[in-house]
Formats: structure tokens, C-alpha cells, sequence
């Protein structure tokens, strides 16, 4: 009896795909977005610091199936990795939530907050399946500071640390038309200076 055993596999790292979606009561795709992480903090396998729009509707596609098998409904994202021994995308995780590199979505067109919210109040909502490509965001402090100075690579990084290198880049969390969110952060990191637990778990990464 019981549930089946899960079986999992470590794969060598490799280039990480995200594939984001809203689905309705029915399991129907309301909004669909697909990006690409480009740099990391930890720099191999931590969270994303930068990342791109994409289109390649056949991974949203695929997430939509998967997600519909689960009975999920609502916002989710689905995170592959592309296997280098043999160049096929494998399943990592997936996160019933809202991501942190959300901006990205919304800043290429696909604004989840808001479409989630006319979708429970009941609102007819229309698909939203179509977006910017090549947009780029980043999450400078910490993530992408962080990784940065762990690695000590600074001066060929794409898109470059600090500009935007020839692409649109924005910042995850600093903007001046919304100064509260770099005021919260501020907040939260005078907060967590005076933890020296914080601090030896930084340097350890």
C-alpha cells in the first residue's frame, strides 16, 4: 500500500528553463510565459540573479499537462534543466507560487498579479500566450552583487553587473517609479546585518 516511490536523479549542471503559468477552474491556460535563467547566486545550482523571456510555447505546453495531471490550478512554475550528457530538458521542481524573478513576466507582458486577480473575482479573462521576447531583469542586490564577488568574474559578465550591455535590462526590486520596494529591502537588510547567523551563511555559499 501507500504511495509510489519517487525516484530521483542528479544531473551535472546545466543551461535551467522556467515555464510559468495561471490555469482556471477547468485547467484552462489563462496566462503562459517561458524564461531563461543566465546567472545564478550560488553561481551553479542557487536561484536566478538574471534572467530572459523566451518563447518556446511547446515547454509551456508541456508544463500546462503536466500541471493539469496534478489537479493543480491557479498560479504555478515549472523549472527544467537541459542534461548536458544528452542535451534533453529534465523536470527540477515545481514551485505552487509565485516565482522571484516575476518582474520579468510582467515587464514582457504577462502581468500574473493582476490576471489572477480578475480570474478570482470571476472575471472573463482572455489568454494571455503572447510576450516580449528578449526582455531581461536582474535582482542586483543581492543576487546578482553576490554572485559577482563569489566568483570574482566581473568584467565579462552578459548582461554586465551594472548598465545594460546593449539589451533592455531591469532591475528586479530598484526602480524609480517604485521606490518602496528598495526601501523595504533596505529595511530587511539593516534587519539582517546584525545577524551573525545570516552572515556566516552568506560566506559558506
Amino acid at each position: 500500500g501507500g504511495l509510489p516511490p519517487m525516484i530521483q536523479q542528479y544531473i551535472p549542471p546545466g543551461e535551467r528553463l522556467d515555464a510559468a503559468l495561471l490555469l482556471d477552474a477547468e485547467g484552462g491556460v489563462i496566462a503562459s510565459f517561458v524564461q531563461r535563467e543566465i546567472r545564478h547566486y550560488p553561481a551553479d545550482i542557487g536561484p536566478s540573479t538574471v534572467q530572459e523571456s523566451i518563447a518556446m510555447p511547446e515547454l509551456a505546453e508541456q508544463a500546462a499537462v503536466l500541471l493539469r495531471k496534478l489537479g493543480w490550478r491557479g498560479i504555478a512554475e515549472v523549472e527544467w534543466m537541459r542534461d548536458p550528457r544528452d542535451g534533453r530538458l529534465k523536470l527540477m521542481e515545481i514551485n505552487p507560487r509565485y516565482w522571484n524573478s516575476l518582474h520579468l513576466a510582467i515587464q514582457s507582458g504577462v502581468d500574473f498579479p493582476h490576471l489572477h486577480y480578475r480570474l478570482s473575482l470571476g472575471e472573463r479573462v482572455e489568454p494571455v500566450t503572447s510576450y516580449r521576447i528578449g526582455q531581461v531583469t536582474r535582482n542586483l542586490l543581492p543576487g546578482d552583487l553576490l554572485r559577482a564577488m563569489s566568483t570574482g568574474r566581473w568584467r565579462e559578465l552578459d548582461p554586465p553587473l551594472l548598465g545594460k550591455g546593449g539589451r533592455p535590462v531591469e532591475d528586479d526590486i530598484l526602480s524609480w517609479r517604485d521606490p518602496m520596494a528598495a526601501a523595504g529591502f533596505g529595511l530587511a537588510c539593516a534587519r539582517y546585518a546584525l545577524d551573525a547567523g545570516m552572515w556566516r551563511k552568506l560566506f559558506k555559499r
